[in-house]
């Protein structure tokens, strides 16, 4: 009896032995996982970086674009943007000759208009309902500045997962997905689409036709897009901006326009909106 039941015991020691091995041999990490986990991790840092770097500029960045869609300003009007971190943007629409048509002043989360030939202003809360009105864009003003300098949204490192597709790496997260291309050692976000809580899309964002910009001997350039084009599905909308130029310290501030005193003014209670 103790004869048979020895092969049996050794047969189970042996499969317990085995299965175990190959329990720590799948735990333990591969070489292949370890480095596209440095790579992601490579992704996300060139990405944060670059973020941070437009974030952080103290001067100001002027953007020349022909504005298409931007409704109620027609969809031929030309457009000068201004956006001073913290979180200031101004919209200057001008018509065909350079009449400025009106002004749009977003700072610390309030929204300004000012018609400069009807002498009136109109003030209020800069939040989703109020962008969506006047810009055409369902976000509030810290992401419309992001958006327009092409700041990518950026979740947790470790809520990303990496995919790579037709020579693109695409990383994955819980509120939206980037897609990045190499360029020397920065990784660019060419594409980036958000979503709700649901997995619905809330918007998408394309970027094209990088340059560096800002670059010196003593300072590391930035890399702008020159195309960006961007769609909303609430408010259904769509902005496409052609970057002529981009420059770090472009404003004359002897121009009265760049003087934010003309937004203090008392706003009278008639004050028309933009859609009036």
């Amino acid at each position: 009896m103790k004869a048979t039941r020895l092969p049996i015991l050794l047969c189970t020691f042996l499969a317990l032995s085995s299965f175990s091995c190959s329990s720590l041999l799948r735990t333990k990490p591969s070489h292949k996982q370890e480095a596209s986990t440095l790579r992601l991790h490579d992704i996300f840092e060139s990405i944060r970086q670059r973020n941070n770097a437009i974030q952080s500029l103290k001067a100001i960045a002027s953007i020349h674009y022909g504005a298409h869609g931007l409704g109620a300003f027609g969809s031929h009007s030309q457009a000068a943007i201004v956006a001073r971190r913290p979180y200031y943007l101004r919209i200057d629409h001008l018509a065909e000759f350079g009449t400025l048509l009106a002004e749009v002043s977003i700072s610390d989360g309030n929204l300004t208009i000012y018609w400069p030939n009807e002498n009136q202003y109109f003030k209020g809360l800069a939040g989703e309902e109020e962008l969506a009105r006047y810009l055409s864009v369902a976000l509030d003003p810290d992401k419309v500045v992001n958006l327009i300098t092409s700041v990518i949204p950026l979740e947790k490192e470790a809520d990303y997962r990496m995919i790579a597709k037709k020579g693109k790496i695409i990383l994955k997260g819980n509120e939206g997905e980037i897609t990045v291309i190499q360029q020397d050692q920065d990784y660019l976000p060419i594409y980036y689409v958000a979503y709700d809580s649901e997995g619905s899309r809330l918007y998408e964002i394309n970027l094209q036709d990088y340059e560096k910009k800002g670059e010196s001997e003593k300072k590391e350039g930035i890399w702008f897009p020159q195309k960006l084009s961007a769609q909303f599905l609430e408010p259904k909308a769509k902005i496409d901006l052609e970057f002529q130029d981009l420059e770090i310290n472009p404003l004359n501030t002897d121009d009265p326009r760049t003087n934010s005193k003309i937004f203090e003014i008392k706003i009278p209670e008639n004050a028309k909106s933009i859609d009036d």
